[in-house]
């Protein structure tokens, strides 16, 4: 794992790399740069590098700080604060020295579910979470829609869908994660997609003032870190995909999310070919959502999903090439899953599945969870290529001597320069 760097010698060590100028490599999401320090500004480190400044870089990015001091390896994470000429990244509260790892760990990419079973039961933990919260508890909207069956209240909504002469269709994703911008932005943001008249694009304000409606700047803007290039291109590709919408006859369309707790499980498309869907229409679907999520809780659809695959509130907390760390408070998985447990993971990182043989190597607790650390053993060369890519891209995690695939794969792991 390394060895943690306390308070005082990371403060003589991060004054010392700006001092003497030392190299340091950044990681950002599927890139990699080098820099130096160039000085410490407030609360902030600034990095340059003479080369290209940082405009692939955003504001709240997270990234992490690789550097050799003195024949040690060192790293800790940070997040960006300013990206221009330089990069300015925050001071960290945690540094390591002589990380034992062969590739670096990242946050989990989004959309992506794992599970795996022990002793014939399944624990799925779907990804990613929302900004947003919904406790799941009785909505008040008796009077909209009255308490009945799950058929009779979706009767209802078809009906009054067509009174609005709109369509509408519910996708779950229970069976699959997020896929296409819109899905991914909703998920993200926990926030309604609603465009109406399409022929406007998204709003530049949110038309209720409620906060529910995602606004064209919040798109734009990295605060849910949607980074919006990645996923349509840019700010004129947001654009020219609701005018070829219009060129189709689409004239409104609303994505409203459906979310339990902090998750979405699914949500509610809309549109419509006739009238501009006014707001109205926007607040009828969100109730709709609440009485939807609290009448599946109530059916016992999420009970199904954890008795069926064993569901739990759990949270990874990142993956690399080579293996993943996950977090439960469950005192039964605490039982189950003891150091050196083999099992088999099933990861899916959209359409894609991929089953890993794995091995629980590091296990530790604080006084409400247990934290997993497993180590793929046995992962097919084809599976190996496009797990890298999704989470790398093009850029180099840590270099090593050799950190390939093969029996390195079934060693525990070992330390790896830069």
């Amino acid at each position: 794992m390394g060895t943690p760097v306390g308070r005082v010698e990371r403060e003589f060590i991060l004054n010392n790399v700006a001092e003497k100028k030392i190299s340091v490599r950044v990681h950002g999401y599927k890139k990699t740069r080098q820099a130096v320090v160039l000085r410490i500004e407030d609360d902030l480190l600034v990095l340059y590098n003479d080369k290209e400044d940082w405009n692939d870089f955003s504001a709240k990015e997270e990234v992490r700080i690789f550097f050799s001091y003195f024949g040690h390896v060192m790293t800790f994470p940070s997040r960006v604060k300013k990206a221009d000429e330089y990069l300015y990244i925050e001071l960290p509260n945690d540094m390591i020295k002589n990380l034992q790892r062969k590739y670096e760990r990242i946050a989990l990419p989004s959309g992506t579910m794992v599970s795996f079973a022990v002793e014939n039961v399944t624990y799925e933990f779907t990804f990613p979470k929302t900004e947003e919260y919904n406790p799941a508890e009785q909505p008040g909207y008796g009077d909209v829609f009255p308490e009945k069956s799950l058929d009779k209240l979706m009767d209802g909504v078809a009906k009054r869908m067509t009174d609005f002469k709109a369509n509408y269709r519910l996708q779950m994703f229970r069976d699959r994660g997020p896929q296409g911008w819109e899905e991914e932005i909703i998920t993200r943001t926990g926030k309604s997609l609603f465009v109406s008249p399409i022929k406007a694009g998204v709003p530049k304000t949110d038309p209720d003032m409620s906060g529910r409606i995602l606004t064209k700047p919040q798109a734009l803007a990295p605060e849910y870190n949607i980074n919006l290039s990645e996923l349509i291109g840019s700010e004129a590709e947001l654009d020219d995909r609701f005018s070829q919408l219009s060129e189709k006859g689409i004239v409104s369309v609303l994505y409203c999310p459906l979310i339990y707790h902090d998750y979405v499980i699914g949500y509610v498309h809309a549109w419509s070919e006739h009238v501009s869907l006014g707001i109205q229409v926007f607040e009828y679907l969100y109730q709709f959502s609440k009485v939807l999520v609290y009448a599946l809780k109530k059916q016992g659809y999420f009970e199904n999903i954890a008795k069926q695959k064993g569901e739990y509130a759990a949270e990874i907390l990142d993956i690399s090439a080579s293996g993943l760390l996950f977090t439960h408070t469950s005192p039964e998985l605490h039982e189950s899953l003891v150091l050196y447990t083999d099992l088999d993971l099933l990861l899916r990182m959209g359409p894609r599945k991929m089953v890993i043989g794995s091995r629980i190597m590091r296990k530790y607790q604080d006084r409400k969870r247990t934290y997993y650390g497993c180590q793929f053993i046995d992962l097919k060369p084809e599976d190996f290529r496009f797990l890298f890519d999704s989470i790398y891209g093009g850029s180099s995690p840590l270099k090593t001597r050799n950190c390939g695939r093969g029996e390195q794969n079934r060693r525990n792991l070992r330390s790896c320069d830069l």
